[in-house]
Formats: structure tokens, C-alpha cells, sequence
């Protein structure tokens, strides 16, 4: 599965949307690690690839983007792979709403 620009996938608790540019102001990720899982303590990761982070985002939910020139996926130990294929894209945390809670918290994974 490759996304278009716009189409979004899911594994776990991360989520991932094509974009069609990074914004700017984005610094270089030291790891290919994009999350650990909280309950599982397993990894999702890409394996090929740039990650970027905004420091100046007011976004609790938006974790990197990922560029890439070449073929990448998004891995996890205990989900389905996604292909991304190259490109661009945004990598947030899903988030939930439960009824008797106002407002959203992040999905743990």
C-alpha cells in the first residue's frame, strides 16, 4: 500500500497522514524511532528515511514528519507493516474520546 497525498493509515496508536510539503523551521531526528509504545514498550519506526521534529509546535498530538526519497516503512512488532513508499508525511498520535470524559486523550499503544 503506497498513500496518496491527503490519504492517512494507522498502526496502533500512530497515525499518518501524506503531505504534500514539509512546513519550516523542522530539525533533523537523531533515531528512526518514532514512538514507544507505552504498554507494550515496543517501537514503531521507519526504515529508511529522514524524521524531523518541529520544536515550536503547539500540536501535543503531532510527533515528526518523515521525508523520504526512496521506499519506507512504518514497523512495528505487534502490527501490520505500512508501506509508505517515498514522500512526505506527518506522524501524530491517534487520540480517543471517551464518553464520560470531556476532551480527547492519546491512544496508548
Amino acid at each position: 500500500m503506497q498513500l496518496e497525498i491527503g490519504e492517512q493509515a494507522r498502526q496502533g496508536d500512530v497515525f499518518v497522514t501524506r503531505i504534500a510539503e514539509l512546513p519550516k523551521g523542522l530539525t533533523p531526528k537523531k533515531t528512526n524511532v518514532i514512538l514507544e509504545g507505552e504498554l507494550s514498550g515496543h517501537f514503531h519506526k521507519t526504515t529508511s528515511g529522514q524524521q524531523l521534529v518541529n520544536p515550536k509546535t503547539k500540536n501535543p498530538l503531532e510527533i515528526c514528519y518523515v521525508k523520504g526519497e526512496l521506499e519506507t516503512e512504518l514497523v512495528h512488532d505487534e502490527h501490520p507493516t505500512i508501506g509508505l513508499g517515498p514522500g512526505i508525511f506527518l506522524i501524530t498520535r491517534q487520540r480517543e474520546q471517551k464518553d464520560n470524559v470531556q476532551g480527547f486523550t492519546a491512544i496508548q499503544d
